[in-house]
Order: structure tokens, then C-alpha cells, then sequence
């Protein structure tokens, strides 16, 4: 799963309150763009591994991770966030998505597109070198730190896929992932936790 750290470094945008009463879904009023940035922001996120054999899943690997956005910076006339876990990585919202930019060796910056957006159920795009469809623009999904209204991204590549839940105007809420290895399966859940606003 390529972009397992990657992805939970987006759970930290959430920014709205949060809480658990499934019919009414969090769904934001306003919002910069499909993710939304403070600097001081935290989220936690918990994510767990397993491997299935025989159609049983076994959890290998539990883990914990907390997210803080550092500081931002203007280039290429959008200002990007840099965050705890990868300081050489910027992330912003333009009006074709969320794009990704990343300090090369040479001191030169690589931009790419994570998530279009806006978007229509069935558009597919490229990221990171994998197939991305729209599943679904309006599914609700419910994790520890909330229920929210999400748009749902599908990435697929020959041996795996992760589904995306992103709600617009706060981030990534979950990502469910599985790949097809050698003798049997893995499988990746990444839930938002908990976070702090600043």
C-alpha cells in the first residue's frame, strides 16, 4: 500500500466538530477546497494491518499515528502546508484538486495531483502512477472521531486497491486498502481518531 503514510497525513485536516450521531452526518459549510489547512492543526489516526490466508483475516500490525501541520509557504501562487512526518512534503488545494509537491535531492520540487475535485461519480484520473475512479460523490461513513458525508475515490493497480472516504472541506475520515501477495492477502484500515484544532 504505497500511500499508506501518505494518506494519514490528510486525516489531520479535519476542522469542524465532530460527533457520533449517524443521521446527521458532519457536512461542512463552507470550504477552500476539497481539504482544509491550519497550521497547529492535529489528528490521530489508528491503523491496522492484516494478512488474510484461507479467508482469515489476522491483525499483524496496530499502529498509532499524530499529525501536525508545521508551516506553509507560497509558491507557484498557492500556499502549500508542510506537516510533522514529512517535512519535504507540501500539500494544497488548487482548483482542480488537491496536489502534492516534493523536494527532489537537487532541491527542485515534483507536483502531482492527489484528488481531483471538484468531481462526478465516475471520473477516473491519474495519481502517483495508479488509476483513480469517483465511486460515489454523497456516502456517509462513520469512524471514531465522527459520521460524515464523504466523497468515496477508488485507487486501482494490478495487484491492490484503497478506497479513499475524503469529506469535502475537512479531509480523509478512512481508508480501507487490500492487495493480492504471493499466497494470500493483506489488508489495511486507516480510521481518524481523534484531533485538536488550533
Amino acid at each position: 500500500m504505497k500511500k499508506l503514510m501518505m494518506m494519514g497525513i490528510f486525516c489531520l485536516f479535519l476542522i469542524v466538530g465532530c460527533k457520533k450521531d449517524s443521521d446527521n452526518p458532519i457536512v461542512p459549510t463552507s470550504s477552500n477546497g476539497l481539504f482544509h489547512f491550519k497550521i497547529g492543526d492535529q489528528a490521530t489516526v489508528v491503523i491496522k494491518e492484516y494478512s488474510i490466508k484461507n479467508g482469515v483475516d489476522s491483525l499483524i500490525n496496530q499502529s498509532e499515528y499524530t499529525y501536525t501541520i508545521l508551516r506553509d509557504t507560497v509558491f507557484d501562487s498557492f500556499t502549500w502546508y508542510s506537516y510533522s512526518v514529512h517535512v519535504a512534503t507540501w500539500i494544497t488545494n488548487k482548483n482542480d484538486g488537491v496536489w502534492q509537491a516534493d523536494r527532489q535531492q537537487n532541491g527542485s520540487l515534483s507536483t502531482f495531483m492527489l484528488y481531483k475535485y471538484p468531481c462526478a461519480k465516475g471520473d477516473t484520473f491519474n495519481s502517483l502512477g495508479g488509476n483513480v475512479l469517483v465511486v460515489t460523490t454523497d456516502t456517509t461513513i462513520s469512524v471514531s472521531a465522527g459520521t460524515f458525508k464523504c466523497i468515496q475515490y477508488r485507487e486501482i493497480d494490478q495487484y491492490s486497491y484503497e478506497d479513499i472516504y475524503i469529506s469535502e472541506g475537512l479531509g480523509i475520515v478512512k481508508i480501507f486498502g487490500l492487495a493480492y501477495e504471493y499466497n494470500h492477502q493483506s489488508k489495511m484500515i486507516q480510521e481518524l481518531k481523534s484531533y485538536s484544532l488550533k
